[in-house]
């Protein structure tokens, strides 16, 4: 309706891109009518079934003398008469031959030879002819069904608020289906007007005059009255009633948690993303998807049963035992720990040390991915200066040289390394720096995350709310460069990594 209000060929062209890539064959075929697309139009009742509607638009090219779309048409259809035709009109007589001839039109073939004369084209000998028709489809097809499909909230994330993206359940989707599809009468109505709610035109009897349809109760083979015990009622039924299912363990894992990697473990994402936008103001959770998808598979086994019955998913929990109260349900059993981030945390320094700063980086990324899913205390924060040392001591800046070495020698470092430092110190002693650095030592600071600038003490700045990385205030409201997951500036309660925080 709107589109025909606009009545724009440029509003009518997005119209069908979109019911095409919806699969709305009827919105699609009437933008293209009203576009006059009619290349589009006849492809798209070649792909959909519709042979006799590209015939139509093949006499349509003939009547707007568009000579190349009368031949697709006809192509489309396998014509190869038509073809013949429609070449000899273009003047084509040797391609409009050789047509003939390939598809064994023997009598135009002749007739044409006739009209060339001796400049009859020659045709290769020894191919095997066959016919170029496009494979037909199995059936017409209409609109394509469709479903309402939520967005992923991995690939939407979170808005600004730090809230998801969601639908509202009351929101009608254009695919479901409504009353208007069904041959549905109203109770109310049909009684009202002294039916009784059935229409006897579709084979349903209109039980009147006390008549019933179908069969007699007297047709029925029943036996004796006396036969049947006057007790049935009191005994016991023989017939098996399953007991209603209990509540899952996964959905009590979700009720009892407030910690991401719980809900995660549970595979309810949706929460655990909420829980992690609140705590630590995440906003990108591409890097976590991953680590997701392991708590999820981690904390549940999957027993096969018979051959015809379905997978029997079984929840892992936490220091379970054979004694342990069926009635009382631990934590989930994760894969992630805390003694594992001290191992990477070993490697990540080893790599640094060795000088394998990608390896190191992949190392320190993956710890700070997976702490907030985690279930521990604490966590430790380390500084280095091995690296500044030797960076600038290769830009011949000896004086910050000097007072890196010597901060180095006041950390108890290892013989070798304290070799090292005091030969940058030894000539480095009472040398000026030959590039002159954004840096005072006599003034402690830190460094911005993003601009790699000092930010000296007083001066004013900006927090990454969970990993701590600290940025000049411009970079407020941009992802942090340094974990690659939370906003900077945003407002967050603080992790919850540990049942006791809750207490």
């Amino acid at each position: 309706a709107s589109a025909k209000e606009i009545d724009d060929k440029d509003h009518w062209y997005r119209l069908g891109i979109e019911a095409l890539r919806q699969g709305n064959v009827g919105i699609v075929e009437y933008a293209y009518q009203r576009t006059k697309n009619f290349e589009r139009l006849a492809f798209l009742y070649l792909i959909t079934g519709y042979m006799d509607k590209v015939g139509f638009m093949c006499k349509i090219a003939g009547q707007n003398n568009n000579l190349m779309g009368q031949f697709h048409n006809a192509l489309y259809l396998g014509d190869a008469m038509k073809r013949v035709e429609i070449l000899e009109n273009a003047g084509q007589l040797p391609l409009a031959y050789i047509t003939a001839a390939t598809h064994g039109l023997t009598e135009i073939a002749d007739r044409l030879a006739a009209e060339l004369g001796e400049n009859i084209p020659s045709l290769p000998e020894g191919k095997t002819r066959s016919l170029l028709i496009p494979p037909a489809p199995l059936t017409a097809s209409g609109d394509w069904p469709l479903l309402r499909v939520m967005r992923g909230i991995f690939e939407g994330g979170l808005d600004a608020t730090g809230k998801a993206e969601l639908e509202e359940d009351d929101e009608a989707a254009g695919a479901d289906w409504g009353d208007e599809d069904l041959d549905m009468v109203d109770a109310s109505e049909a009684m009202a007007n002294g039916g009784d709610g059935f229409d006897a035109e579709e084979g349903e009897a209109n039980e009147e005059d006390g008549e019933e349809g179908g069969w007699d109760l007297e047709d029925l083979e029943l036996p004796p009255e006396a036969e049947t015990p006057k007790n049935a009622g009191n005994a016991l039924s023989v017939v098996f009633v399953a007991p209603p299912p209990g509540m899952p363990v996964s959905q009590i894992w979700t009720q009892k948690s407030s910690l991401a990697g719980e809900h995660a473990a549970a595979g309810n994402f949706d929460t655990a993303m909420r829980l992690l936008s609140r705590q630590l103001g995440i906003k990108n959770f591409a890097p976590l998807k991953p680590l997701f998808l392991d708590l999820h598979m981690g904390s549940h086994s999957y027993l096969r049963a018979l051959a015809t019955a379905p997978i029997i998913p079984v929840a892992v929990e936490k220091g379970w035992s054979e004694s342990a109260s069926p009635n009382v349900r631990g934590p989930p059993a994760l894969v992630f720990t805390f003694s594992q981030m001290e191992d990477r945390l070993k490697a990540a320094y080893k790599a640094t040390t060795e000088g394998k700063f990608p390896e190191a980086l992949r190392q320190f990324l993956n710890i700070l991915h997976t702490i907030p899913l985690i279930v521990v205390d604490s966590r430790r924060e380390v500084d280095e200066v091995k690296d500044a040392m030797g960076l600038c001591y290769k830009q011949k800046n000896f004086a910050t040289a000097e007072h890196f070495a010597r901060m180095l020698l006041e950390n108890n470092p290892n013989e070798s390394q304290a070799k090292r430092a005091r030969q940058v110190q030894q000539q480095c002693s009472g040398k000026k720096d030959s590039c002159e650095l954004n840096y005072d030592y006599r003034n402690p600071f830190v460094v911005c995350g993003a601009t790699y600038v000092p930010i000296y003490r007083g001066q004013k700045d900006v927090s990454c709310p969970y990993c701590g990385s600290r940025f000049v205030p411009s970079i407020e409201g941009q992802l942090c460069t340094i974990c690659e997951l939370a906003v900077v500036g945003a407002d967050a309660s603080g992790l919850l990594c540990s049942p006791t925080q809750l207490r």
